[in-house]
């Protein structure tokens, strides 16, 4: 299982919060897996594959997820509740090369563009991150579904690690709940981590990223990564 991704630069002031505490989320892991004794031992990681989709998923044995569906370029996951965070989905896709190119910062504006055109669509914005698949954009809105219901997500792109034509990304959606976007990004940050790149068949697996080495060094434009307007 590959470190989650670390929070490198911001465009604006949330990055010290938001790297402290994936560091204590990160530290009360390895804390908790110390004091589980057998329990924590016998905890089998699951590993979900998916030739289509080009990636592995290495699961740890005691992530709170189901996986509903890995068919298709697709692999969806539910995650149950957890403490005083709710449930919620996570997606993992990708897409033909798009007009642009692999490139992360238009797909973040773009992204921006399609949640504020959903009904009650609000964009926070983005995060720029050092990955073990290389950099990656995190960004985070809100809207009403098709169910009248108002959700949350948040999204992390990256380049593809074995098509580097295409994008990669995960999306969890959920309800939020007030006091819990620290808690949520964890969570993705986490569940983005899970992924390996899957070589086809007679193929090396392309060379892997680490995490440290990964770090975006230059904020693209926008406002950060903000809390929504009360």
């Amino acid at each position: 299982m590959h470190p989650a991704p670390h929070p490198s630069a911001l465009s604006a002031g949330p990055r010290p919060a938001a790297a402290l505490l994936l560091a204590a989320a990160l530290g009360a892991s390895v804390l908790a897996a110390g004091c589980g004794g057998e329990e924590a031992a016998s905890a089998e990681p699951t590993r979900v594959e998916n030739a289509a989709l080009g990636i592995a998923l290495e699961i740890p044995g005691d992530a709170p997820v189901e996986v509903e569906d890995a068919s298709g370029e697709t692999i969806r996951l539910a995650r149950a509740a957890e403490d005083e965070v709710g449930p919620g989905t996570l997606v993992f896709e990708s897409g033909p090369p798009p007009e642009y190119g692999p490139n992360l910062v238009e797909a973040v504006k773009e992204r921006e563009a399609e949640l504020e055109g959903l009904p009650d669509g609000e964009f926070f914005g983005q995060l720029e991150l050092g990955s073990q698949l290389g950099p990656a954009f995190a960004t985070r809105g809100r809207f009403t579904d098709e169910t009248g219901q108002k959700v949350e997500e948040t999204r992390i792109y990256t380049v593809h690690p074995s098509e580097r034509d295409r994008l990669l990304w995960l999306t969890y959606r959920y309800v939020p709940s007030p006091g819990d976007t620290e808690a949520r990004r964890a969570q993705a940050l986490d569940a983005f981590g899970w992924i390996e790149p899957l070589a086809a068949a007679g193929e090396a697996p392309p060379e892997e990223v680490p995490a440290a080495e990964a770090g975006v060094e230059e904020a693209i434009p926008g406002e950060g990564d903000r809390p929504p307007a009360p």
